[in-house]
């Protein structure tokens, strides 16, 4: 009598999110196809109430740098897609699954607003919505104007939870264009933004002496 098989593969690991505006990049490591009889991949997350499942053969899938990747299109911005990821064999054994959660591009946050001190300025903002989406928000500043972040590095960050902020080290007298982003729990970040601009200013009035 022929035995069945009913011994799942192992599972993958590593899995690495990738956010964008409408869409998600996943990528795993392989899982070492020891018993010979590893047959794909299939990758489930909820939308709109349900389950999408999407198989990956193992002969059509996609590889790059060694990871197994796939990109999921056409999702909703700032929201959360629980992820779960398989392998399964040629009998339909399944592993056990990785979990993840996705999230696209939060919106920068609105009502940004900057109080000029000597070589700092004071910032304060509203929160990205939903704010439980949000890790931590960037403050960016420069001297020239810019409409991305692309290249450009942080002058800090600050925790989720927040919506102030000051940003020190600033010469008076040069206008700054600032600008805070949102930075979701996948680590994306939308890089379009709107700067304002502020001057830091020396304060020449000093303390009130009463008489």
């Amino acid at each position: 009598t022929p035995q069945i098989d009913v011994i799942p593969p192992a599972s993958p690991e590593s899995l690495l999110v990738n956010s964008g505006e409408n869409s998600l990049g996943l990528s795993w490591s392989q899982v070492v196809d020891t018993d010979e009889d590893l047959a794909g991949y299939r990758v489930s997350y909820e939308q709109d109430g349900s389950v999408a499942t999407t198989d990956i053969p193992l002969e059509s899938a996609n590889l790059i740098d060694g990871q197994v990747a796939l990109e999921i299109n056409s999702l909703a911005p700032a929201t959360g897609y629980p992820l779960q990821i398989t392998s399964y064999d040629h009998d339909g054994n399944q592993s056990e699954p990785i979990n993840g959660l996705g999230v696209t591009h939060l919106p920068n946050p609105a009502g940004l607003s900057a109080q000029p001190q000597s070589g700092k300025v004071d910032l304060t903002w509203a929160h990205s919505q939903p704010s439980e989406l949000v890790k931590n928000y960037r403050v960016y500043a420069a001297a020239e104007p810019y409409t991305t972040v692309e290249g450009m590095e942080p002058r800090l960050s600050v925790n989720g939870g927040m919506t102030e902020s000051g940003l020190a080290g600033l010469e008076n007298d040069t206008k700054y264009y600032v600008a805070v982003t949102a930075v979701n729990l996948s680590g994306g970040e939308k890089k379009s933004v709107s700067p304002i601009e502020v001057t830091p200013t020396d304060d020449f009035d000093g303390p009130e002496i009463e008489k």
